[in-house]
């Protein structure tokens, strides 16, 4: 019996591993808890059709473009214009149609003016050895302008006539019911009825959901078009080998200038789809179109696992990324907060895309045992052992990764110990009990640490200040110790600083105690004693540091910790004083 279960597991082990270890297993997590916050956060408007329906097609057009993005990307290159492309190829695409002139026509011209376009860039970048990131810059800002000269600085609008059964099948919305008839004629096929549905429990009343845009079903033909290509074609291991070694792809027969000119005409044209698809579905075009699609794009095609140096991508990885992002809106305004956020966690989800890919590749779960976990339990067995023997092993850049991920888990825990009331109240909810209810509804409004209160926001809040306190603590720290050292004659190597401050502050993630006594309302001595218990273990930590590590007295330790914590605590008054 265990004989045959031996393999089993071991199946079952390799097969969770290889998961694990897709590009796409990343965004995939995070899709599925932008879906549960959306959940917690407004369920009743979050699970309708409508809504779902409404995120899919935000995410058309960023997933659309961005599959092109991929593919140019894992060539090796960048391409900044996609804005701009997206911009004048639907404002030409209005005033063309606005004029009189036919929608195919229209269709046609622009499709073949934006691949021309693209191979020019391309042709600048391959022939000129000219870098993509400053010729689409440039490209970008050029198209820009002609952009706003092509409207005359004003919205053009297209009706739904003008726009024509070709076009509105690229971009247009389908109300429901909808009846199917053979093309070009009047013979009918079936009907498409309204859907009429109630989730028990969720929803008070029956919901409709009566209009369907073609974007929707456009995302999924590109992705199966761009999927085909990329992994069964012998263009996409052109493509896949052109950015993974360009040197030695030479040697193969493959002409790389060539790969990259085509994937620049196929951006460029996948683009134009995407904003004559966009005029379909608003009907109106301004000099505003497009603004800052270019970073929204890369961020979806990085998180969905395209590597920023070539390579490797996925394209199913970029239309998870593309959801995310606009399910992070979504969940944004189900929350009442509307645009005022949607820029801050825009440009949380590119730096966290674009930085970590470049941070962490080849990242793994042994590297995040070296950086974090073997340290840490090192230091629970014993700092003492932890600085004289294992942390001359670590690097400075060790020491922060370590650092960084403390704040992580810090704030974790504290997402975690903010959310638990809410928990509580929905279980009260689910079993009908009113104590429980009480709780959860009490607690959950409580919560407020300056500007972070129980929500998706709060967390990212959270993240930001806690990460700015902790860097203050450390540099401050970082200063102390070095000022500290030169007075009494033991200046360190600053790389050893850095080792004594990171693993002296991992008993950070108890700070969360502190932070949830604080946002909860709890009496301020209790704040303040949970406060100073943590305080007194990190004073310890880095006393034992400055012992075994850079070898003080005892007593130039304590010395070189007490004026650290003055330090802190005058930095903390002052600012405390001003923001209060």
């Amino acid at each position: 019996m265990s004989t045959e279960s031996a393999p089993t597991s071991r199946r079952i082990t390799d097969a969770t591993a290889s998961i694990l270890e897709r590009r796409e297993s990343s965004v995939f997590v995070a899709l599925v808890a932008m879906l549960v916050l959306g959940i917690v956060v407004n369920a009743e408007n979050f699970l309708t059709l409508n809504n779902l329906i409404r995120v899919l097609r935000g995410a058309a057009v960023v997933a659309m473009i961005g599959y092109g993005v991929s593919l140019l990307m894992i060539a090796g290159e960048f391409d900044l214009s996609v804005g701009s492309v997206l911009g004048i190829t639907a404002g030409l695409g209005a005033v063309l149609i606005s004029g009189g002139a036919s929608p195919v026509f229209t269709i046609l011209l622009t499709l073949t003016l934006a691949v021309l376009y693209g191979i020019t860039q391309g042709f600048l970048v391959t022939k000129f050895g000219l870098p993509s990131l400053i010729v689409t810059i440039g490209t970008l800002t050029l198209l820009r302008g002609a952009h706003f000269l092509l409207l005359g600085g004003q919205a053009v609008t297209v009706s739904s006539a003008e726009v024509g059964p070709i076009l509105r099948a690229m971009g247009g919305t389908y109300g429901l019911p909808f009846l199917v008839t053979i093309p070009f004629t009047d013979i009918e096929l079936f009907s498409i009825p309204a859907i009429r549905y109630s989730i028990p429990g969720v929803h008070e009343s029956t919901q409709v959901f009566q209009s369907f845009p073609a974007q929707i079903v456009w995302v999924f033909v590109f992705l199966v078009i761009f999927h085909h290509l990329l992994f069964r074609t012998t263009f996409g291991q052109h493509v896949r080998a052109t950015g993974d070694n360009i040197n030695s792809v030479e040697t193969t027969g493959i002409d790389p200038d060539r790969v990259k000119i085509a994937c620049f005409g196929i951006v460029a044209a996948v683009t134009a789809f995407a904003g004559l698809s966009q005029l379909a579905y608003i009907g109106s075009v301004s000099p505003g179109t497009g603004d800052g699609q270019a970073l929204i794009v890369i961020a979806a095609v990085v998180l969905g696992g395209t590597r920023l140096t070539g390579g490797d991508g996925s394209m199913t990885g970029v239309l998870m990324g593309a959801l995310v992002l606009g399910l992070a809106q979504n969940v944004l305004t189900l929350g009442g907060f509307g645009p005022r956020f949607s820029r801050l966690i825009t440009g949380l989800f590119i730096i966290v895309a674009i930085g970590l890919d470049t941070v962490f590749t080849g990242f793994s779960r042994q590297l995040l045992a070296e950086w974090y976990t073997k340290p840490l339990g090192g230091i629970l067995r014993g700092p003492r052992a932890f600085f004289a023997d294992r942390a001359s092993d670590k690097s400075a850049d060790q020491a922060l990764a370590f650092l960084f991920v403390s704040v992580l888990v810090t704030t974790a825990i504290v997402a975690i110990g903010m959310f638990l009331p809410a928990i509580v109240g929905a279980v009260g909810e689910f079993l009908n009990n009113p104590s429980l209810q009480e709780l959860g509804t009490t607690f959950t409004d409580r919560f407020s640490i300056y500007i972070a209160e129980a929500n998706i926001e709060g967390v990212v809040m959270l993240l930001l200040q806690l990460y700015l306190v902790v860097l203050l603590l450390g540099v401050l720290a970082l200063v102390a110790i070095q000022v500290a050292g030169s007075r009494l004659g033991r200046l360190s190597n600053l790389d050893d600083t850095i080792v004594v401050v990171s693993y002296g502050l991992a008993p950070l993630p108890l700070l969360a105690v502190p932070l949830l006594l604080l946002g909860f309302g709890f009496i301020t001595v209790l704040v303040f004693g949970a406060l100073a218990v943590v305080l007194l273990v990190v004073g310890w930590m880095l006393t034992q540091g400055l012992v075994n590590f850079q070898h003080l007295s005892r007593r130039d330790a304590v010395l070189t910790v007490a004026a650290t914590y003055v330090t802190w605590l005058v930095v903390a008054l002052y600012f405390g004083s001003n923001l209060v």
